[in-house]
Protein backbone atom coordinates (compact mmCIF):
# COMPACT_ATOMS: atom_id res chain seq x y z
CA UNK A 1 0.00 0.00 0.00
CA UNK A 2 2.90 2.60 0.72
CA UNK A 3 4.27 1.54 -2.39
CA UNK A 4 1.62 2.27 -5.07
CA UNK A 5 0.96 5.86 -2.81
CA UNK A 6 4.66 6.79 -3.20
CA UNK A 7 4.05 6.13 -6.89
CA UNK A 8 1.20 7.46 -6.75
CA UNK A 9 2.46 11.08 -5.56
CA UNK A 10 5.32 10.83 -7.67
CA UNK A 11 3.69 10.41 -10.59
CA UNK A 12 0.86 13.04 -9.43
CA UNK A 13 3.86 15.65 -8.65
CA UNK A 14 5.06 14.82 -12.08
CA UNK A 15 2.42 15.68 -13.93
CA UNK A 16 1.28 19.19 -12.17
CA UNK A 17 5.15 20.20 -12.56
CA UNK A 18 5.21 19.66 -16.51
CA UNK A 19 1.46 19.26 -17.67
CA UNK A 20 0.55 22.71 -16.24
CA UNK A 21 0.47 25.73 -17.88
CA UNK A 22 -1.22 28.77 -16.43
CA UNK A 23 -1.66 32.19 -17.73
CA UNK A 24 -0.14 34.95 -16.20
CA UNK A 25 -3.17 37.66 -14.70
CA UNK A 26 -0.69 40.38 -14.94
CA UNK A 27 1.73 40.01 -17.76
CA UNK A 28 2.78 43.89 -17.88
CA UNK A 29 4.94 43.20 -14.75
CA UNK A 30 7.62 40.69 -16.66
CA UNK A 31 7.36 43.34 -19.49
CA UNK A 32 10.60 46.03 -19.30
CA UNK A 33 9.08 48.42 -21.71
CA UNK A 34 6.03 49.01 -19.05
CA UNK A 35 8.48 48.56 -15.88
CA UNK A 36 10.57 51.79 -17.56
CA UNK A 37 7.40 53.41 -18.57
CA UNK A 38 5.97 53.34 -14.69
CA UNK A 39 9.47 54.37 -13.33
CA UNK A 40 9.50 57.74 -15.27
CA UNK A 41 6.04 58.32 -14.40
CA UNK A 42 6.99 57.82 -11.08
CA UNK A 43 9.95 60.10 -11.34
CA UNK A 44 8.38 62.98 -12.82
CA UNK A 45 5.77 62.95 -10.46
CA UNK A 46 8.02 63.30 -7.38
CA UNK A 47 10.05 66.35 -9.46
CA UNK A 48 6.95 67.80 -9.79
CA UNK A 49 6.26 67.63 -5.74
CA UNK A 50 9.72 68.90 -5.65
CA UNK A 51 9.16 71.59 -7.66
CA UNK A 52 6.06 72.93 -5.74
CA UNK A 53 7.55 72.65 -2.35
CA UNK A 54 9.96 74.93 -3.93
CA UNK A 55 8.16 77.06 -5.43
CA UNK A 56 6.18 77.21 -1.84
CA UNK A 57 9.38 78.69 -0.42
CA UNK A 58 9.89 81.26 -3.15
CA UNK A 59 6.58 82.32 -2.90
CA UNK A 60 7.32 83.59 0.69
CA UNK A 61 10.94 85.06 -0.14
CA UNK A 62 8.84 86.67 -2.46
CA UNK A 63 6.41 88.40 0.04
CA UNK A 64 9.37 88.87 2.29
CA UNK A 65 11.93 91.17 -0.09
CA UNK A 66 11.29 95.12 -0.31
CA UNK A 67 9.78 96.16 -3.37
CA UNK A 68 12.02 97.43 -6.68
CA UNK A 69 14.84 95.27 -5.62
CA UNK A 70 17.45 93.32 -7.04
CA UNK A 71 16.79 90.11 -5.09
CA UNK A 72 12.80 90.47 -5.77
CA UNK A 73 13.31 90.86 -9.56
CA UNK A 74 15.61 87.37 -8.91
CA UNK A 75 13.27 85.65 -6.58
CA UNK A 76 10.11 86.34 -9.44
CA UNK A 77 12.72 84.76 -11.84
CA UNK A 78 13.41 81.76 -9.89
CA UNK A 79 9.84 81.64 -9.04
CA UNK A 80 8.22 81.49 -13.00
CA UNK A 81 11.30 79.33 -13.97
CA UNK A 82 9.89 77.20 -11.16
CA UNK A 83 6.36 77.39 -12.47
CA UNK A 84 7.65 76.16 -15.87
CA UNK A 85 9.59 73.52 -14.88
CA UNK A 86 7.00 72.11 -12.80
CA UNK A 87 4.63 72.64 -15.56
CA UNK A 88 6.64 70.37 -17.75
CA UNK A 89 7.24 67.74 -15.09
CA UNK A 90 3.75 67.27 -14.39
CA UNK A 91 3.07 67.06 -18.43
CA UNK A 92 5.66 64.64 -18.56
CA UNK A 93 3.98 62.39 -15.40
CA UNK A 94 0.90 62.69 -16.97
CA UNK A 95 2.10 61.30 -20.34
CA UNK A 96 3.99 58.28 -19.05
CA UNK A 97 0.57 57.47 -17.16
CA UNK A 98 -1.30 57.60 -20.12
CA UNK A 99 1.77 55.63 -21.56
CA UNK A 100 1.69 52.98 -19.12
CA UNK A 101 -1.23 52.75 -18.81
CA UNK A 102 -1.86 51.83 -22.69
CA UNK A 103 1.03 49.56 -22.62
CA UNK A 104 -0.36 47.76 -19.69
CA UNK A 105 -3.66 47.00 -22.19
CA UNK A 106 -1.30 46.37 -25.38
CA UNK A 107 0.56 43.87 -23.40
CA UNK A 108 -2.51 41.98 -21.67
CA UNK A 109 -3.48 41.62 -25.59
CA UNK A 110 -0.36 40.75 -26.61
CA UNK A 111 0.28 38.07 -24.18
CA UNK A 112 -3.02 36.41 -24.97
CA UNK A 113 -2.19 35.89 -28.52
CA UNK A 114 1.41 34.44 -27.48
CA UNK A 115 -0.16 32.40 -24.79
CA UNK A 116 -2.21 31.21 -27.29
CA UNK A 117 0.68 30.24 -30.40
CA UNK A 118 2.99 29.11 -27.41
CA UNK A 119 5.71 31.92 -28.51
CA UNK A 120 7.89 34.02 -25.70
CA UNK A 121 6.43 36.77 -24.54
CA UNK A 122 7.99 39.91 -24.44
CA UNK A 123 10.13 40.11 -27.38
CA UNK A 124 13.34 41.29 -26.69
CA UNK A 125 13.69 42.77 -30.29
CA UNK A 126 10.56 45.39 -29.32
CA UNK A 127 12.47 46.21 -25.76
CA UNK A 128 16.13 46.89 -28.06
CA UNK A 129 13.95 48.54 -30.65
CA UNK A 130 12.78 50.43 -27.36
CA UNK A 131 15.64 52.06 -26.23
CA UNK A 132 17.12 52.63 -29.59
CA UNK A 133 14.00 55.44 -29.83
CA UNK A 134 14.62 56.53 -26.64
CA UNK A 135 18.39 57.20 -26.65
CA UNK A 136 17.62 59.01 -30.27
CA UNK A 137 14.78 60.94 -28.73
CA UNK A 138 16.98 62.13 -25.71
CA UNK A 139 20.37 63.04 -27.99
CA UNK A 140 20.81 66.45 -27.11
CA UNK A 141 19.77 69.13 -29.82
CA UNK A 142 22.94 71.11 -29.65
CA UNK A 143 25.29 70.40 -32.10
CA UNK A 144 28.55 71.34 -30.13
CA UNK A 145 27.78 69.10 -27.71
CA UNK A 146 27.57 65.89 -29.99
CA UNK A 147 30.08 66.62 -32.55
CA UNK A 148 33.90 67.43 -30.99
CA UNK A 149 35.60 70.19 -32.18
CA UNK A 150 38.79 69.70 -34.47
CA UNK A 151 41.65 71.21 -32.53
CA UNK A 152 44.34 70.67 -34.70
CA UNK A 153 42.83 71.49 -37.98
CA UNK A 154 44.55 70.74 -41.20
CA UNK A 155 48.10 69.26 -39.37
CA UNK A 156 47.45 65.90 -40.74
CA UNK A 157 47.18 66.87 -44.17
CA UNK A 158 49.68 69.88 -44.62
CA UNK A 159 52.88 70.61 -42.04
CA UNK A 160 52.76 74.16 -40.53
CA UNK A 161 55.16 77.35 -41.81
CA UNK A 162 57.46 76.61 -39.46
CA UNK A 163 57.72 73.02 -39.75
CA UNK A 164 58.61 73.32 -43.50
CA UNK A 165 61.55 75.14 -42.82
CA UNK A 166 62.41 72.45 -40.60
CA UNK A 167 62.34 70.05 -42.58
CA UNK A 168 64.15 72.05 -45.45
CA UNK A 169 67.11 72.20 -43.37
CA UNK A 170 67.24 68.62 -42.50
CA UNK A 171 67.37 67.59 -45.87
CA UNK A 172 70.60 69.66 -46.49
Amino acid sequence: MKRFFGAFILIFAALVITGCKKEDPNPELLDPIYQDLSKRETDAQKSFEEEVAKQKDLRITVQKLEARSPELRNAWRDLNKSIETATRMEQRARYYRIRAKRRMLVDRITYKKAFAKDLPWPDPHEYSDYQVNNRLREVPLNWNTRVPKLTTRGVASAPAKGEKAKEAKKEE
